[in-house]
């Protein structure tokens, strides 16, 4: 059962960085959030440890638009870093951290694909809403 352990917690760490781009930084209290979903759209994971600290987060993309909610389910602040892909969404791209417009809204390439860069703090025992949507979109 030793290997299968190894194995099962590699896969899991894996999953989580690669996949649904989940880091963070303990020291800094920066979460980094850059999800690759070839396969899914949306996900959402409630009151998951990472090291000491606990955190809530969803994911969904729709036609026209990505939202992204985060809690900190902790005692001191947190940052949130999101780049979020953006390929399938139109131009004229809009974001938003709880309603309130980012501007400029700052664009780049990651994993060979356009994407958003998003940040916001989040208080103690708050959440955040992060929206990129196509400013064609109702």
């Amino acid at each position: 059962t030793g290997k299968s352990g190894w194995f099962a917690g590699v896969h899991s760490a894996v999953f989580m960085s690669r996949f649904l781009g989940v880091s963070y930084d303990a020291p800094a209290r920066i979460f980094r959030f850059a999800p690759f979903l070839p396969l899914s759209e949306q996900f959402s994971w409630e009151d998951f440890p990472m090291g000491n600290d606990r955190f809530t987060l969803s994911y969904e993309k729709v036609a026209g638009a990505l939202q992204v909610i985060f809690k900190n389910l902790n005692q001191h602040p947190v940052l949130i870093e999101g780049i979020f892909p953006v390929d399938g969404l139109e131009n004229f791209l809009t974001a938003s951290v709880n309603g309130q417009p980012v501007k400029p809204v700052a664009f780049m390439r990651y994993l060979k694909r356009e994407a958003v860069h998003v940040s916001a703090k989040v208080e103690p025992d708050s959440g955040v809403d992060l929206t990129v949507k196509s400013s064609l979109s109702t």
